[in-house]
């Protein structure tokens, strides 16, 4: 079996159950393997998004919800050919030949570059771990993409190479447009107190996360922050004790829109300290869930927590 093409019936297609049923999941899910597997595309579902490739190279990154809405609408006899009318348009030929060849020069591509984040334990972009970008902490990669108007492309780190251009510089250039696109819309949440939730539209939302030190004065105890989705950020600063109260809720929704999507990105939690950020694990067993701190993680919160 393919890598990129495990899809068992609709639980892998969780991420629709808003949209569809468990039997809808499952019709929709038969469309989607019908079409790929006749044009020799391997395929990986993450909650609402597709990742397609060929022969190990990415096609691109796909949104299921709009495709999904418009089956929705109509009788499922219907759907195979939707499906296969609205992949034709994405994945046409064309547009990933011009992306090639528009990325053998830096110029044609400079104003399309971005950095967002993956969390490669889940997500495999490695493409024989050549791709362009760095590690933030634990599974969690930032990776310089090319915006095409339709489809996220990760960049391969020999195109970096054979522009010929400072790599640094390019990536710096790249984290400015994101940050270009104007700061995030906050709201102060009643729980946890003290955390506030950045949302927005753009695709690269959870990459505000890398300046997160933009959004709020940081503490001498850092911040703690989560990325559970593309488009979600919570961010506490590390105040006083209250963060003893933070922690639990703040894993709890990390865990809701993961799996809530519409591409969920990590259910851990992050330290952010002088410059440098940790990760702190997170699991869920039922009701419950669970933390596995670093030491030093640990040894933050207990001063805080200590009376003055």
């Amino acid at each position: 079996m393919a890598l990129f093409g495990r899809l068992f019936g609709g639980d892998e297609l969780m991420g629709l159950r808003r949209v569809f049923d468990i039997s809808e999941r499952e019709a929709f899910g038969d469309a989607l393997r019908s079409y790929f597997g006749t044009r020799g595309i391997d395929y990986e579902l993450r909650g609402t998004q597709l990742l397609a490739r060929r022969d190990r190279r990415l096609l691109g990154e796909f949104y299921l919800d709009t495709i999904a809405r418009r089956c929705k609408g109509v009788a499922r006899d219907e759907w195979a050919q939707m499906v296969t009318a609205h992949f034709d348009a994405l994945l046409a030929e064309d547009d990933m030949a011009a992306l090639e060849r528009d990325a053998l020069d830096f110029e044609r591509v400079r104003a399309r570059l971005r950095i967002r984040l993956y969390d490669l334990r889940t997500v495999d972009l490695s493409r024989g771990g050549q791709l362009a970008g760095y590690a933030v902490a634990g599974g969690l990669f930032a990776a310089m993409v090319y915006d095409q108007p339709r489809v996220i492309v990760p960049v391969p780190r020999e195109h970096v190479e054979r522009w010929g251009v400072a790599g640094s510089s390019v990536f710096e250039e790249a984290m400015d447009r994101v940050q270009a696109e104007g700061p995030l819309e906050g709201r102060a949440m009643s729980t946890p107190v003290g955390t506030t939730f950045y949302t927005g539209p753009s695709p690269y939302t959870a990459s505000h996360l890398l300046f997160a030190g933009d959004y709020v004065d940081e503490p001498p105890h850092g911040l703690l922050l989560a990325c559970p989705s593309e488009k979600a950020l919570f961010v506490h600063p590390m105040r006083d004790g209250s963060v003893m109260d933070a922690v639990e809720p703040m894993i709890s929704l990390a865990h809701g829109l993961y799996d809530d999507g519409p591409v969920g990105i990590s259910t851990s939690l992050f330290w952010w300290r002088r410059g440098e950020m940790q990760e702190i694990v997170t699991s869920r067993n039922g009701d419950s869930f669970q933390l596995s701190p670093t030491d030093e993680f640990d040894a933050a919160v207990r001063d805080l927590a200590r009376p003055s």
